[in-house]
């Protein structure tokens, strides 16, 4: 994880990167469940999922076209 990627995106919360993405947030916990197995990029703070706006267009960028579901 890049703490300079924290410190100038900030975090983004379950609910707006469903929205970003334009998926179901059940969708997205989907992924987060699996987050070991397919990479999805992840921040655990508690029992809160947040995520880095750059790390979750990278995962795209190279499994998006790839994994279609």
């Amino acid at each position: 994880m890049d703490t300079q990627n924290i410190e100038t995106e900030g975090l983004m919360t379950a609910k707006e990167v469903a929205t970003f993405l334009r998926v179901p947030l059940s969708w997205l916990y989907a992924k987060t469940r699996l987050a070991a197995q397919n990479g999805f990029p992840v921040v655990k703070v508690g029992k809160y999922c947040r995520f880095i706006k750059g790390d979750v267009l990278n995962w795209l960028s190279s499994n998006g076209a790839d994994h279609r579901e």
